[in-house]
């Protein structure tokens, strides 16, 4: 089953519909929700359960080789940025 991965949809601060960008070396769990403007480096690990929302704070950066775990909420608001740095585990 295909972990699930769409554009987020428009709101007053993100107008545009930007799909996730998904290295292809990374796993991502087929119980994992990634939306919006999400680029997740290669070698990364999404756990199940975890949900990466961009629709605030955008783009968001998983970086190579980090390790999302179980049930990890990922959201950052208007003013943020989200960075992951490479190698590092998020749990």
């Amino acid at each position: 089953m295909p972990h699930r991965n769409e554009a987020a949809p428009p709101t007053p601060w993100s107008k545009d519909l930007a799909q996730p960008k998904i290295d292809e070396t990374a796993y991502v769990h087929s119980f994992s929700n990634i939306i919006g403007d999400v680029h997740i480096g290669g070698h990364v690990l999404v756990a199940p359960g975890t949900s990466i929302r961009a629709d605030e704070g955008t783009p968001f950066f998983i970086g190579a080789g980090s390790n999302i775990q179980d049930g990890v909420v990922i959201h950052g608001l208007e003013q943020g940025r989200v960075v992951g740095d490479d190698n590092q585990s998020y749990s």
